[in-house]
């Protein structure tokens, strides 16, 4: 068990000067997030690619951003891959697709692109608790 005198000392965390005590407890707080996303999210943090709801069109945009919009170099823009014209990138914020391009380019494309994009989703909730 810890010392109640190691819990009481001063420690440097994060540049701020804290007690050791808050900082074990703010690990702890991190730990408990993690797992509980981890465990609600099990699939995509295996890299499945979600499949419900609006994630075809946001896996859509973000396959988008790497092949087309990419290669012209700009993060948004009009797009025929939707069915009449689509101004790509304006409805939705493309910080996410930037996650995702990011994850699969950061790994020298090893991670798969439906991958990166269920660890993505992942790691977008655990940052977001």
């Amino acid at each position: 068990m810890l010392s109640s005198d190691w819990l009481d000392r001063r420690v440097r965390f994060l540049g701020k000067e804290r007690y050791a005590s808050e900082v074990v407890l703010e690990l702890l707080a991190g730990l408990v997030i993690v797992s509980l996303v981890t465990y609600l999210l099990h699939p995509a943090c295996l890299g499945e690619r979600p499949i419900t709801g609006d994630h075809p069109v946001h896996y859509a945009r973000a396959y988008h951003l790497l092949h087309d919009l990419q290669a012209r170099g700009g993060l948004h823009g009009w797009s025929h891959h939707w069915f009449g014209g689509y101004p790509a990138q304006y409805h939705y914020p493309f910080l996410s697709d930037l996650l995702v391009v990011g994850i699969h380019k950061g790994s020298f494309s090893l991670i798969s692109f439906e991958a990166a994009y269920g660890l993505a989703f992942w790691l977008s909730y655990t940052l977001l608790g």
